[in-house]
């Protein structure tokens, strides 16, 4: 019996409403119809299951049959076939109500300890762990999320500090009109609700302007992440949307109004009216002053941030994989039926791909790997015992990747041999076993020894290789499991030998890849037309897949930290400029006792850096505090990189320069008998 997506019911059955009970013929095999997902249903992939790396989406779900009495053949992936189980299947359970993920925990530990003392050699280093479903799905995509919401906060806390550094200068320019306004009756509330109303109103106008590009930024940032974030092709802008932005909007409106009317409703008309506004502005300097160097402090955070992401990103991009992916063609084969192709004819029909590709024109050389790498994980392989070296103990066996090759695997991804030889013809299913290692295992128990001609036996958890294994070939290191790990031990084996499905294929060719691409399918499938292929690409575009979540959080860490860079920018030119408008009286006063405009530059620019300074100041300890958050998202660089730090002050400081130049300009140019007449 199957359960049908609703993409599948409306394609297949037309949406009729009597599909339950109907037949669905798959594979040559009649499943009967029992049920109907709703729409939008997506159930979550599990990293590390074969489905991850199939194209398009699941159309249905089958029963997956126990039957702990069948041998371990791997030939249907719907047989739970290993007496104590399959390392490959994660399970997805309800817990009972009263029933927390630490009472689960408990219980599963009991089981493997169970497990493990009854089968020592299958289960003495494996265990379960529970973790709640949310979590484990959302788990990669937690901390692009965290990133994105910690940057739009600081940017809002940037716009607002602006908003009400301005609004304050706002205020000077009216501190005579507030001083008449409470002159001639209006209470204290009154002109704090005039102001606040001013303030919400342009909250409120910056909110909806935001709604307007909410939708294309939405869209914008879901088809640029990398990342798989759980819902974020469906998310869209509803009423629970509008009504956050609404109030977001107002109370921010109010937040950055609050400042200026509380300071002018609190100050004395008559003082306002005698002072005018030269007063009003000396008495708002300090917290003009504060509001910039908040501003500051948090476009700090934010540069360092970026300039540490970016450094990882370029330092990620450096990184040596031990291969040449250029010119490179993968791709991974399955079949519509799971005996199409019985497991004792698998290595043939892999060995007649393998000729047949190789005659197609434009191909330099063809092999074959069980594990495509970077996408699977296949650590749970262990040496249990090396020749010269007295047995290991379980608890240090080591961690290896197991892999299955065929043909000129390693001239095809372009590893270099460096000792012994690569398999041959004579490598077969009745020969005695042989391997090839990499370097990283060669160091760890042949230091400085030629490994060629040692034995080693057990790095099969599943008991196929009780039997000394001979070292025939030594080959350079490539990083298997990802850029930015560092390479484990290897074992590479011949796939005739272990008896296991190789599925991908790599193909080298003399131009690009995908000019091949079509040739290589219909080779393929004129061998067996059940056979399907996914994942067909270049090895480069792999290796940007890889690279892709770092290039999406140095781009949005860098965007942000640009636009919060630019409003410190404003900010600074906003409270320069009403400086120089409001002590224009002042500046022709100092201009006729001999002042120059050098010195009424000189300043303002100390003006501007003891409102900058103060805010670096404090910018640089929260951008530590910050740095230390992002250890985990760091490679090659540590979390106090002088260079990201020391760039981000600069760019800072360059930019206090550039907004406080024009208003210096300005005041430098004033005449100084014009500015005695200003009042």
């Amino acid at each position: 019996m199957v359960v049908l997506s609703y993409g599948l019911w409306q394609s297949r059955f037309g949406g009729s409403l009597d599909v339950l009970g109907r037949s669905l013929e798959i594979n040559g095999q009649l499943w009967e119809v029992v049920g109907v997902m709703p729409r939008k249903f997506r159930f979550p992939f599990l990293a590390g299951n074969w489905e991850n790396h199939v194209e398009g989406e699941v159309q249905l779900w089958a029963p997956l049959t126990i039957n702990p009495s069948d041998q371990l053949s791997g030939s249907d992936p719907l047989k739970l076939t290993h007496p104590q189980g399959h390392f490959r299947f994660q399970v997805v359970g309800r817990l009972k109500p009263g029933v927390g993920i630490r009472a689960a925990q408990t219980e599963m530990d009991t089981i493997s300890a169970r497990l493990a003392q009854k089968y020592p050699d299958t289960n003495k280093t494996l265990g379960i762990r529970v973790r709640p479903l949310d979590e484990y799905v959302a788990g990669e995509a937690r901390q692009p999320l965290l990133l994105l919401s910690l940057s739009v906060l600081l940017v809002l806390l940037i716009a607002c500090a602006n908003l009400a550094t301005l609004f304050l200068a706002r205020g000077v320019a009216r501190a005579r009109e507030l001083a008449v306004r409470a002159a001639i009756g209006a209470s204290r509330w009154r002109v704090i609700r005039q102001l606040l109303t001013e303030s919400a109103l342009v909250g409120l106008i910056g909110g909806c302007a935001g709604l307007l590009l909410a939708g294309p930024a939405t869209h914008l940032i879901a088809a640029s992440s990398p990342v798989n974030i759980p819902g974020l092709d469906e998310t869209h802008v509803d009423a629970a949307v509008l009504a956050f932005s609404f109030v977001l909007a107002l109370l921010c409106g109010l937040a950055f109004g609050l400042a200026p009317a509380y300071r002018f409703s609190a100050s004395d008309p008559h003082e306002l009216l005698k002072k005018g506004q030269q007063g009003s502005m000396a008495s708002t300097l300090g917290v003009q002053g504060f509001f910039v160097g908040a501003q500051f402090a948090f476009s700090l955070v934010l540069l360092a941030s970026a300039g540490l992401l970016i450094r990882s990103f370029i330092n990620v991009l450096e990184v040596d994989p031990g291969f040449q992916p250029d010119h490179i063609l993968t791709l991974r084969t399955l079949f519509t039926t799971p005996d199409a192709v019985p497991s004792g004819r698998l290595a043939d029909y892999y060995q007649r791909a393998l000729e047949r590709v190789r005659q197609i024109p434009g191909v330099q050389a063809a092999g074959i790997v069980g594990n495509i790498f970077f996408l699977e994980e296949n650590k749970n392989h262990a040496l249990r015992q090396v020749e010269g070296h007295p047995p290991e103990p379980v608890s240090s066996w080591t961690p290896l990747v197991w892999t299955q090759i065929s043909g000129d695997y390693f001239r095809a991804m372009g590893i270099p041999l460096l000792e012994g030889t690569t398999f041959t013809v004579k490598d077969g299913p009745d020969s005695p076993p042989v391997a090839i290692i990499n370097q990283t295992l060669a160091r760890r128990y042949w230091p400085g020894e030629d490994p060629i001609g040692k034995r080693l036996k057990g790095f099969d958890p599943r008991g196929k290789h009780d039997d000394w294994v001979t070292v025939v070939g030594l080959v350079a290191d490539m990083r298997s499991h990802g850029l930015e790990r560092a390479p484990m031990a290897e074992i590479y084996e011949v796939q005739v030998q272990s008896g296991e499905a190789t599925p991908n294929l790599v193909v080298r060719t003399s131009s690009d890849p995908m000019l091949l691409a079509q040739s290589v399918r219909a080779t393929l499938r004129s061998l067996d037309n059940t056979v399907i292929l996914s994942g067909m690409e270049t090895l480069q575009d792999v290796l940007r897949e890889q690279t892709a979540p770092r290039r999406f959080q140095a781009w949005l860490m860098g965007l942000f930290s640009g636009l919060a860079l630019l409003l410190a920018a404003v900010g600074v030119y906003g409270v320069m400029h009403y400086f120089v408008t409001q002590r224009i009286p002042e500046i022709g006063v100092r201009m006729a006792f001999g002042a120059r405009g050098e010195d009424i530059a000189a300043l303002l620019m100390r003006r501007a850096a003891r409102f900058a300074g103060v805010g670096l100041g404090v910018g640089l300890v929260l951008a530590l505090w910050s740095a230390s958050l992002i250890k985990r998202l760091l490679f090659g660089v540590t979390s106090m990189d002088a260079v990201s730090f020391l760039s981000a002050l600069s760019l800072l400081i360059l930019a206090a320069l550039a907004a406080t130049y024009f208003p210096a300009r300005r005041a430098m140019r004033v005449d100084p008998m014009v500015a005695l007449r200003y009042e």
